[in-house]
């Protein structure tokens, strides 16, 4: 007679090899001879965790994010900042963003963007026109804890209306879930986004010389 009992040990946070244990004991006949099975499960690395493990590898990393006092978001410019499109027509950063990252866009004017398809960064599903928000992977208030605060008004404006690295189109709901969370408190609902948005953050942070907490850190690598 076979018996099999199976129990997953607890994880080990400090694996650097993203493996997983299964521990089958075998109990065989009547005379209860147990065999204990250790199965190590690799994961395959991806070329994205490999981008992932050299961008932390020249992190700043600190042990945790401290509050500094003052931030407000006119710290980071008067709302959204105003730039040239190819035909020299003036339009914020926020509509610029629309234009450049949804398909089929309808306007209103030059600049306005009132219809337009394209797929949620953090979930994967169909964005709504009616329902939509920038949002800044590495939030405002996040960054001015994680060094913003002692960078000139200039350089805090530039960070805010970076459309090729910190700004995201957005279903408003999980903007508003996200807020100024860091990837320690917030992950994106669909896992399949997570790695995408692991990477992407850390891109921002090593591009600013921002820190990066140590269970941000860790947050960042569980993802991918």
């Amino acid at each position: 007679m076979l018996r099999v009992f199976s129990s997953p040990p607890p994880p080990s946070p400090t694996t650097p090899f993203r493996r997983r244990q299964s521990v089958i004991t075998l109990v065989l006949g009547a005379g209860f001879l147990a065999v204990t099975i250790v199965a190590i499960r690799h994961h395959p690395e991806t070329s994205e965790r490999r981008s992932l493990d050299a961008l932390l590898s020249s992190a700043r990393i600190i042990d945790h994010r401290t509050t500094i006092l003052g931030y407000q978001r006119d710290k980071f410019g008067d709302g959204w900042a105003r730039s040239p499109t190819a035909d020299g027509t003036w339009c914020t950063t926020r509509q610029h963003v629309l234009r450049e990252q949804l398909d089929d866009i309808k306007t209103a004017d030059t600049c306005d963007v009132v219809g337009g398809r394209g797929l949620d960064p953090y979930t994967g599903k169909s964005l709504t026109i009616g329902s939509i928000d920038i949002d800044h992977i590495v939030p405002l208030a996040a960054a001015w804890d994680l060094g913003a605060a002692q960078w000139s008004r200039q350089e805090r404006m530039s960070f805010a209306n970076d459309r090729q690295r910190n700004l995201v189109v957005t279903d408003s709901h999980v903007n508003r879930t996200k807020s100024d969370k860091t990837p320690e408190g917030w992950m994106p609902p669909s896992t399949r986004q997570a790695c995408w948005y692991a990477t992407t953050y850390a891109k921002v942070i090593v591009a600013y010389d921002l820190a990066l907490t140590k269970r941000d850190a860790n947050a960042l690598r569980d993802a991918c």
